[in-house]
């Protein structure tokens, strides 16, 4: 099927419960009901016949609800409310197989680009993708030693013989999420579809390039003509800059924020760690956004803002002052260095060895950038150990 096909064919999906009407000056055929009464029992659905006009044969209902998603204009307003009803069911039932077919289609790699769907069709195919993704990770707990969970809503550390049950415990990792026609992120969360006020025609894509002109800098304090090729480079390009310890920058999206930080064992410290959950967005092949998936992450000193001079300095801890700046619905860059496992030997020196050991249900962190990029598919939830976020300006 080509994409106009597609199109044509899911794009009445969402408003097909409404009578059928043309602009056209010759009145589209109408499907009319027999003059006998129907019988007190609704007869089954494949065989409720619409009688036809002089010039078509009788159709059921579901080849009239057939006839509506192949994009044909047709009148219901003589139906009665029963037939209504399962002309209603039918095209539901219908489709929701198209879109699901699409969904195997996009997995396939055979569909590399969902631009061509309205908006609402957009949303239908994330959550659609979204109930795959979901269906084939399953339930995903993140516990340490056997002896403690992470929380799915808190992201405290509790204890496994607090009474809950394994389904109480797994973390939901994936979510719908999309962009509308005026460049905007919406990401379906609770009950609702949540939009992002600064997303506005965002790349969603890792970079290491400290001079990338999709990125309105902050304007804090450049180095000096002293420090060579990195002069003039704000602290947020440095990062990105220097190539001993290569490091990249990925948007991600704070949607609920916690009231205090979750929190984390790490090796070698005798204390838990400040951790932020948040959201990478995942795109089709042109960049559009189709789905989120869950991460948390640590390590992040400083935050900045996207054209501006503001700053804070702290951690992931409520006395913070980076933690107060953080906001809900908001989205972040966040700069973290490539090789995860280099990254995380060299800040927390008091241990050794894979930061993960001891844990099941996280990405081991020499695999992590390869997950977060898509190069790598992995069931488990990622674990990035941050150096710098800035939040985004683009409202």
């Amino acid at each position: 099927m080509k994409p106009f096909q597609i199109l044509l064919a899911i794009s009445f999906l969402l408003t097909a419960c409404a009578p059928r009407t043309t602009a056209a000056s010759t009145p589209p055929a109408q499907a009319t009901v027999a003059s006998t009464p129907l019988s007190t029992e609704t007869p089954p659905v494949e065989n409720t016949k619409i009688v036809p006009t002089p010039t078509e044969k009788a159709k059921t209902i579901e080849e009239l609800a057939a006839d509506i998603l192949a994009g044909e204009t047709v009148d219901t307003s003589a139906l009665t409310l029963e037939q209504q009803a399962a002309l209603d069911a039918a095209l539901a039932k219908q489709g929701a197989t198209m879109m699901g077919e699409l969904v195997q289609k996009f997995l396939a790699g055979e569909i590399g680009d969902i631009s061509f769907l309205p908006f609402k069709q957009r949303k239908e195919f994330s959550t659609a993708l979204v109930a795959e993704r979901r269906a084939w990770r399953g339930d995903i707990v993140i516990t340490y030693n056997g002896e403690a969970y992470i929380h799915p809503e808190t992201f405290k550390m509790m204890s496994v013989n607090d009474g809950s049950s394994a389904k109480e415990r797994a973390m939901i990792i994936d979510y719908p999420a999309v962009r509308d026609d005026e460049g905007y992120l919406h990401i379906f969360y609770g009950d609702e579809w949540v939009k992002i006020p600064n997303s506005k025609d965002v790349k969603f894509a890792v970079t290491d390039d400290p001079h990338d002109p999709d990125i309105n800098w902050p304007t804090t304090e450049k180095l000096g003509a002293d420090r060579g090729e990195l002069a003039g480079l704000t602290i947020m390009q440095v990062a990105l800059a220097k190539t001993e310890q290569p490091a990249v920058m990925l948007p991600i999206v704070v949607l609920d924020l916690l009231e205090t930080p979750g929190e984390i064992m790490i090796r070698g410290y005798g204390r838990k760690q400040g951790t932020l959950p948040a959201l990478i967005i995942k795109t089709d092949a042109s960049g559009n956004p189709v789905s989120a998936e869950l991460m948390i992450s640590t390590g992040v000193g400083r935050l900045y803002k996207e054209g501006s001079n503001l700053q804070a300095g702290g951690e992931f801890d409520e006395r913070s002052v980076l933690w107060r700046e953080l906001n809900s619905n908001t989205l972040y860059y966040m700069i973290f260095y490539s090789d995860q496992a280099q990254g995380f030997d060299g800040r927390y020196i008091q241990g050794s060895g894979e930061v993960t050991t001891g844990y099941s249900g996280f990405v081991p962190s020499s695999q992590s950038f390869k997950v977060v990029t898509g190069e790598q598919q992995d069931k488990r939830m990622v674990w990035i150990d941050g150096r710098l976020m800035m939040e985004a300006g683009n409202e």
